[in-house]
């Protein structure tokens, strides 16, 4: 029971607590360096406002209870003070605190019922999700020259298909190169997330 609802199907409290426990087992304090943001130009109320009027008017909530569709409704008269928060933070190198909760949901992963396996997903402030929009949009144009053609994951208008059409055309290309056969390797790395050291 949580928060007076009745979670289906019901699971071991305790195993859930073990098994997040597992990849959470060192917890390490933060020691980044805080950098000067001079050259980072402030952002505008127009581009902040066009971010709020894109929000999709669904029902997400995230830690604070403020649906999307609030924000997206309200868009006109909270560009302007928003702006100012943004510009504050950024000038300060502070993002404020009500901003960096989280609310994690464990979604059990599919497979053998009897040895269930969570994912956590993480319901972050729309605020948040907000100021890395409009940051990301900042970065983008600069950012371009780094990037590598062949990676698909979270690069806008690629997906596992384009992955999969690389790999094919590539094994076929052997193949009538006269090659008796093609060797792949898959990798797959267990809470790949969780095990980034939190130094860099």
């Amino acid at each position: 029971m949580v928060s007076n609802e009745t979670i289906f199907p019901p699971y071991d409290v305790d195993a859930l607590n073990q098994f997040f426990m597992r990849s959470t087992s060192t917890i390490t304090t933060s020691n980044v360096t805080n950098h000067v943001t001079d050259n980072f130009q402030d952002f505008n109320t127009l581009n902040v406002l066009k971010c709020l009027k894109t929000l999709k008017p669904s029902c997400y909530r995230g830690p604070d209870g403020i649906p999307a569709y609030v924000l997206k409704q309200c868009a006109d008269a909270l560009c302007s003070p928003l702006t100012n928060i943004l510009n504050a933070s950024f000038s300060k190198n502070v993002v404020p605190v009500p901003w960096k909760d989280i609310k994690i949901v464990p979604v059990p992963k599919p497979g053998n019922s009897k040895n269930v396996k969570f994912r956590p997903i993480a319901i972050t402030s729309l605020f948040l999700k907000l100021m890395k929009k409009l940051v990301l949009l900042k970065l983008e144009p600069s950012l371009k020259c780094f990037e590598d053609p062949k990676q698909f994951a979270y690069r806008q208008g690629r997906s596992t298909l384009d992955a999969a059409a690389v790999l094919h055309n590539s094994i076929v290309s052997s193949l009538d190169k006269g090659a008796k056969y093609v060797r792949c390797t898959f990798l797959d790395f267990t809470s790949a997330f969780d095990s980034v050291p939190t130094c860099l």
